[in-house]
């Protein structure tokens, strides 16, 4: 009911309801996907077609066909922000599976929850997608830019190894030129640089939900030092928002550093030897790992924040890409 209602005076994406609808009961697997067309408003729904006679994993491979193909230019590989874990039966073919949980929630990579928002990160430079379809897989054009050398969980233990490997350091392996560099990236890090703000408006007598995101958004790791100073509702409303938005960054997600030096979060099967790409037309930098039956097909585990490299500045230097499988 809550997503009726928001859908009479706001733009709902099919891949939102979808990822909405995966913590909700359905008896019908089909309906995963076919009852998510009578609540969006996204016009990609008109090229679906319900088909009960096919087989559900069919189905589900060719909504994301259709969503690569035809989903507006920067949102077309959003539909690897929705992804399922990764186990022992995973299909050579990655593709979303909506009637498992999420490996980690989607990054905000627009700046609202809409179908043409803007976007909030640009890994990518604002390069358009390059997608080839064939039998068994799909070529994206993009480029390997990092691997990672440690792969941890996000604790105050992260954030004592940070302060304990950069204390009198120059950096010089870093990815950040000094001390205050490093420890400032960890502050970013753990919110993905991205603050949500979510609320509620009133137009024509409905309850409108809102949901806006902003960057450059750091949380107070210290907080709980200072929690006998903060005492008016509106300091606590704050606080307990900045603690959500680390929440929502970094649940079920890992914290990594990468060989280059960089630190960001990462989705919980990500391994060392797994690499860090640039997807174009994906906005955020996605994790790849070599396919355990070839050496040149690779599997999507995921999307990924590397602090340092969101706006362009891998894009800059692997601009030219080529196409991965």
């Amino acid at each position: 009911m809550e997503m009726r209602e928001r859908r009479k005076t706001s733009s709902l994406s099919l891949l939102f309801v979808l990822n909405e609808s995966r913590f909700r009961e359905a008896t019908d697997p089909w309906d995963r996907v076919y009852a998510a067309l009578g609540v969006t408003t996204d016009p990609i729904a008109s090229h679906i077609k319900p088909d009960y006679n096919s087989p559900v994993g069919e189905v589900y491979r060719d909504l994301a066909k259709v969503w690569i193909r035809k989903a507006e230019p920067g949102h077309r590989l959003d539909i690897l922000g929705c992804l399922d874990d990764v186990t022992s039966t995973t299909p050579k073919v990655r593709l979303p599976d909506w009637r498992k949980p999420l490996n980690a929630g989607p990054l905000y990579k627009h700046s609202k929850e809409s179908i043409t928002a803007d976007r909030s990160y640009r890994a990518d430079g604002g390069a358009l997608e390059e997608v080839l379809f064939t039998e068994h897989y799909a070529e994206v054009k993009g480029a390997r830019i990092d691997g990672f050398k440690e792969i941890l969980r996000v604790s105050d233990k992260v954030y004592d190894i940070l302060t304990e490997k950069q204390r009198g350091s120059t950096c010089a392996s870093c990815g950040y030129p000094t001390v205050q560099d490093a420890r400032s990236a960890f502050l970013h890090t753990v919110t993905a640089d991205a603050e949500s703000r979510i609320g509620t408006y009133i137009v024509d007598g409905y309850h409108v939900q809102f949901d806006t995101r902003r960057r450059n958004h750091a949380i107070d790791w210290h907080f709980e030092d200072r929690e006998d100073t903060i005492s008016s509702p509106s300091d606590v409303a704050m606080t307990g928002s900045l603690f959500g938005d680390m929440k929502r960054a970094t649940h079920r997600r890992r914290f990594v550093w990468t060989n280059n030096g960089f630190m960001g979060l990462v989705p919980k099967d990500t391994k060392v030897g797994d690499r860090v790409c640039i997807l174009f037309g994906g906005s955020v930098l996605y994790i790849l790992s070599t396919h355990p039956d070839s050496d040149w097909l690779d599997v999507c585990i995921g999307q990924c924040y590397i602090h340092g490299l969101m706006d362009g500045e891998a894009f800059e230097a692997f601009g030219q890409g080529g196409m991965l499988r």
